[in-house]
């Protein structure tokens, strides 16, 4: 099933012919917490929210989601190793 994804993206003119899919990242708002407002307060978009990550396949489905992931997890760990952590790259 993956290589038939990685066949339709080459098709479509990607260089890489073993790519399947492709990271999203997501920032849901929610409404503001009680306690702890600064673990989830994100001052870009300046809304209270959760943030996820997803790979996203070209039929429309999420092949694997991520998260939410606090604003303290993120301090820890670049966003450009979170797919090393969720077992994408090998």
């Amino acid at each position: 099933m993956l290589q038939e994804y990685a066949d339709v993206i080459h098709a479509k003119g990607a260089p890489l012919n073993d790519c399947f899919g492709f990271i999203d990242g997501t920032v849901r708002p929610i409404s503001r917490p009680g306690q702890h407002q600064r673990i989830v307060y994100n001052g870009h978009r300046r809304v209270h929210s959760l943030k996820f990550q997803s790979v996203a396949l070209p039929n429309g489905l999420i092949g694997n989601m991520y998260g939410p992931v606090s604003k303290l997890c993120s301090l820890r760990s670049h966003k450009n190793n979170l797919p090393h952590k969720v077992s994408l790259i090998y």
